[in-house]
């Protein structure tokens, strides 16, 4: 029986696997109750940010308020992995160098569109965890 072991990444540890990450999950409240999305992601400037098409449920959802944003991995033969969740407050990209930068960061697919619109999430809490076998991770 393998024994596994559960490490507790640093903020900047989870910001380097947020950095190398393209796609996670962001979390809100819709008329309160839980939503959660898929979307593409970049880190510019220490934020996250993420695209999506104005008047979606998400973009209206996401603007102005409080929201958690995940990514994570694991790999069923190495049983190694990662979670990291950020919580912050987010709202539009209005700053146009961090918009430039996070578009050339982005999935074009999700950039290309006219109605694409890019929100921000400012991290206030930032926890990450490393798993695997014992000696692993």
């Amino acid at each position: 029986m393998t024994t596994h072991h559960l490490h507790e990444l640093s903020r900047s540890e989870c910001f380097d696997i947020l950095r190398s990450a393209a796609i996670g999950r962001v979390g809100l409240s819709i008329e309160a109750l839980p939503a959660i999305f898929p979307v593409f992601l970049a880190v510019v400037d220490d934020f996250v940010v993420f695209p999506t098409l104005a008047g979606t449920a998400l973009a209206s959802g996401s603007m102005g308020t409080i929201v958690a944003l995940q990514v994570d991995t694991f790999d069923p033969v190495d049983e190694m992995g990662y979670s990291v969740l950020v919580r912050g407050f987010a709202d539009a990209v209005t700053d146009p160098d961090r918009s430039a930068t996070a578009r050339e960061r982005l999935h074009p697919t999700w950039v290309a569109d006219a109605r694409s619109q890019l929100i921000q999430v400012a991290p206030t809490l930032v926890s990450g965890q490393r798993f695997g076998p014992s000696g692993g991770a």
